[in-house]
């Protein structure tokens, strides 16, 4: 009988261990991705800089913008080869997160691509960062890590309707609102109400249900004491044109 336990535990690791090495092994592509891309982005905006003598403002912001997120991007790569804790990794990541709301909308695909690339590196470390999780039918909600999230869990809500074209940011800190927006023509600012206020506390995960309205709503701010306990919603549409959206955000503490 004394065998049985460590048995069990070795049983559970050998099928276990590769599901986590699988997981590190994409959060790997996900970043030398965002690397690689990075690298292209500076060596074309170098070049671009390079050749011109009278520069524009924008080319020379741009050249300084891809030279930054390439630096950060090689840096989020040598930490995720080191295998840092994932708590210094989705900070790292906000970094290029931030980075990223600094790139142009002016059609380059070469900013755009790697603008997916970092979305996809925050999807694969998770909810701290902030991931799209998508509409959700139905009374279940699920969180990113596919846990089903119980309506005993959920702290409070809040319910924005408003029109957006192109991007818009939401962020709510306790139970204030404010809007920003990204690219498209600026909206009025819409109706919203909270069933509580969102915590100023550690620990909590904010997640966003699109109930109405075309494109998608993402998560890209988790509240933490780092930012003053706001999270930021970011909505986009890319269609064309203005149009109605309906969203709920909701919190609930992690590891309930």
């Amino acid at each position: 009988m004394k065998f049985n336990v460590p048995i069990a535990l070795f049983v559970i690791l050998i099928f276990a261990l590769p599901a986590l090495s699988q997981d590190w092994q994409r959060l790997e592509k996900a970043s030398d991705d965002v690397k690689d891309a990075a690298a292209k982005l500076s060596d074309t905006t170098s070049d671009a800089f390079q050749k011109g003598r009278q520069n524009s403002s924008d080319t020379i912001e741009h050249a300084f913008l891809a030279e930054q997120v390439s630096a950060a991007a090689r840096y989020m790569d040598k930490l995720v080869r080191d295998k840092y804790g994932i708590g210094d990794l989705r900070l790292s990541a906000n970094v290029l997160s931030e980075l990223a709301d600094r790139f142009p909308s002016d059609g380059n695909s070469a900013w755009a691509s790697l603008r997916d690339k970092i979305a996809s590196l925050i999807f694969e470390l998770g909810s701290d960062v902030g991931v799209y999780t998508g509409p959700v039918t139905g009374g279940e909600k699920t969180a990113d890590s596919g846990e089903k999230v119980d309506e005993s869990r959920i702290l409070g809500r809040f319910f924005w309707n408003g029109e957006v074209d192109d991007e818009l940011r939401l962020t709510i800190r306790g139970t204030t609102l404010s809007h920003r927006t990204v690219t498209g023509r600026t909206m009025p600012d819409g109706a919203y109400s909270f069933t509580a206020a969102l915590p100023r506390e550690n620990g909590l995960i904010v997640r966003v249900n699109l109930l109405d309205g075309r494109g998608n709503a993402v998560v890209i701010q988790q509240p933490n004491a780092s930012n003053d306990y706001s999270t930021v919603i970011r909505i986009r549409d890319e269609d064309g044109g203005s149009k109605p959206h309906s969203l709920e955000i909701y919190w609930f503490k992690s590891g309930n």
